[in-house]
Parts: structure tokens; sequence; C-alpha cells
């Protein structure tokens, strides 16, 4: 049985997957849009890289609960966008 947040991530992969048009060039429109989303993605995935490299680099373990919602929320961002 799936969860709701399954249920929402397979329903997010079903739209995009609908959205894809195989074996043609992409639209400048839809060049941009790609552009517009992906920009935020990539510097989210930078920032979590960078927490679990210093993360490991310091290795304390004080600030592991803080580090680790911080990584949380930014992994949301980057999945499931802005809210």
């Amino acid at each position: 049985m799936l969860t709701p947040l399954h249920e929402q991530v397979r329903e997010r992969a079903r739209r995009d997957a609908a959205l894809v048009d195989l074996g043609r060039e992409l639209t400048d429109v839809r060049k941009r849009c790609n552009t517009a989303l992906n920009r935020p993605r990539a510097a989210v995935e930078c920032a979590i890289a960078h927490l679990k490299s210093s993360e490991r680099a310091s290795g304390g373990l004080e600030e592991f609960p803080a580090a680790l919602r911080t990584v949380t929320k930014l992994e949301t961002f980057r999945v499931y966008g802005p809210s």
C-alpha cells in the first residue's frame, strides 16, 4: 500500500512523463522553463553536497541534528520546489 507521499510522487512523475515529447527537439519555451526549474535545483544540490562534505570533514556529531534538518529541507525543496 502506498502512502499519500508516494501517491504524490507517482502522480508528479506520471504528469512529467506525459510532458515529454520523445524524439523531438525542445521548443525555446520548454528550454527556458527547464532552465528556470533546474537553476535553483542545481544550487540546492550544491548546498546539500557542501553540507554533507563539511559534516564529514568536521566529524562533529553535536551539530548533526541541525545539519540533518537543513539537508532534509533542501532536499524537499529540490524535489518538490517551493511550497
